[in-house]
């Protein structure tokens, strides 16, 4: 039996140490707000795929981020279930979203992925999971890594919305 106990600890110390440094996570915590706006009720200043824009602070610095359909919605009850890719670049610009002149996109991506949400009617909460699927300094030990998102959708009246605030995660 000690034998047994022993082959397993060696394998496991075996399998341990060969993991490629990639395959750790990170040491810190990549998390931040977000202000992010409905993009077809203001001008249209980003692509046409683009139906959400704004701002994400992570580290204490703000980046634009970009949330783009990948996919049509499927309506079950009260839930809206969609698919979409997220995008968040350095070189925002300045003001407030809303008062943007171009789109966050004119920077440069940092971080890429792409996500699955559920939308509640009931009381605006969303959720959302995702995979980054591409990351760049100064983030590029997130690449590969689970996002989360959660938060608010604001609405113009009820059915319309016009912007979202909410939290962001990697992990």
């Amino acid at each position: 039996m000690k034998r047994f106990v022993l082959i397993i600890a060696a394998m496991a110390l075996l399998i341990a140490t060969a993991l490629p440094a990639s395959a750790k996570k990170p040491s810190s915590n990549l998390s931040g707000p977000m202000d992010i706006v409905f993009a077809p009720i203001h001008p249209p200043i980003c692509d046409s795929d683009v139906f959400w824009y704004g701002t994400v602070e992570l580290h204490d610095v703000t980046y634009g981020m970009t949330f783009a359909a990948a996919g049509l919605s499927k309506f079950v009850g009260n839930t809206q279930h969609y698919w979409e890719d997220f995008a968040i670049f350095d070189g925002v610009p300045a003001g407030e979203p809303e008062d943007w002149t171009e789109c966050p996109d004119d920077g440069n991506s940092v971080l890429e992925g792409d996500l699955k949400g559920v939308g509640r009617f009931s009381n605006g909460k969303i959720t959302e999971n995702g995979t980054v699927t591409d990351a760049s300094f100064p983030f590029g030990e997130w690449d590969g890594r689970r996002m989360h998102a959660d938060g608010v959708v604001e609405e113009l009246a009820p059915g319309v919305p016009s912007g979202f605030t909410g939290t962001i995660r990697f992990n």
